[in-house]
């Protein structure tokens, strides 16, 4: 009788280390997951961790770096719309260029005085303008 015992103790520690074990592997995907979301900018669907314990306290900082990329995500595009909005109403022209040369803003004002049809936006000066003046007047600067 006391080999049956035994038998059903050893299964019983052998189920309840399978549960916990399926347990913290599911709290391991999620746990990629969510990071894998955030990594690609988005929020995860989901801060539930089963068991509490050290995956509640990664849950509740996961939650805090969301709330914060959230935050920052909306003063950039604040800040971007800002930004449109003075350089729109200036009448000056105004571009913008990389260290390579290569137009990354302008303005209406920009495009009205250069008579630019299409969006100069990743050309270069040169190639855009077709004016060496100020490819020279950007190269001194």
């Amino acid at each position: 009788m006391s080999g049956w015992i035994f038998a059903l103790l050893a299964v019983a520690i052998a189920l309840a280390w399978w549960l916990s074990h399926r347990s913290q592997r599911r709290n391991w995907e999620r746990l990629q997951e969510a990071l894998n979301e955030l990594g690609e900018g988005r929020i995860p669907r989901s801060y539930v961790f089963l068991g509490g314990g050290h995956f509640s306290q990664m849950a509740r900082s996961l939650e805090r770096i969301a709330n914060e990329l959230m935050r920052l995500e909306h003063e950039i595009h604040r800040g971007e719309s800002h930004l449109q909005a003075v350089l729109a109403s200036m009448e000056e022209g105004v571009m913008v260029v990389d260290a390579l040369h290569v137009l990354r803003l302008v303005n209406p004002s920009f495009l009205q005085l250069f008579d630019l049809k299409s969006d100069p936006l990743g050309q270069t000066i040169l190639s855009s303008l077709r004016e060496t003046a100020f490819e020279e007047l950007v190269t001194v600067a």
